[in-house]
């Protein structure tokens, strides 16, 4: 009888260079996701705690309405400024940091890595900043978001090759706009 020995060890070791490798490219998103999902809370507390602030003093200065003073002209403008402010910051709470990540991870594509998702809430737009290790890998990336449906409308604004040496060896920095992302 021929025996066939099986070598688990080499297994293993190729099992862990997976799981090692996935982790290289997991972890990055994961920090940059528990950032913005920090940075976004504190935002949300900030906004609440302001709101809050005028609510109270509303209520300690409320009057029945024959003693209320008149609102002048330069008042009720103040006041029209700090109500849109308050709506601006509820429609930011309303964001979904969690969504947009959780779509703009399905668009990406090996060979991309990103460095800036910044949201602008007011035109639903999304500015990326990254890079691509070759053309290739850029146009492959561009593609995808276009045939995606969650981001048809992507326009490149801006790509450059760069060498710099600690960056290892060259690679595409690029700039996109992602309209009505959210």
């Amino acid at each position: 009888m021929i025996g066939t020995e099986l070598n688990l060890v080499s297994r293993e070791r190729l099992r862990a260079q997976r799981w090692n490798s996935s982790l290289q490219w997991s972890l990055p998103f994961l920090l940059v996701g528990v950032l913005l999902l920090a940075v976004g809370a504190y935002q949300h507390h900030k906004a609440f705690s302001v709101v809050e602030h005028q609510l109270r003093i509303l209520r300690s200065q409320s009057e029945p309405p024959s003693k209320l003073p008149k609102v002048t002209k330069g008042r009720q403008k103040k006041q029209q400024r700090e109500v849109a402010w308050v709506n601006q910051r509820i429609n930011e709470i309303g964001f979904s940091w969690e969504d947009l990540l959780s779509r703009l991870e399905q668009t990406l594509t090996e060979g991309i890595s990103l460095r800036s998702i910044r949201p602008h809430i007011q035109d639903r737009t999304v500015r990326l900043e990254g890079k691509a290790l070759n053309q290739t890998a850029l146009q492959v990336y561009l593609a995808g978001l276009l045939d995606s449906d969650n981001f048809p409308e992507t326009d490149l604004l801006s790509h450059a090759i760069e060498t710099k040496p600690q960056e290892g060896p060259a690679h595409i920095r690029f700039t996109l706009t992602l309209k009505e992302a959210f």
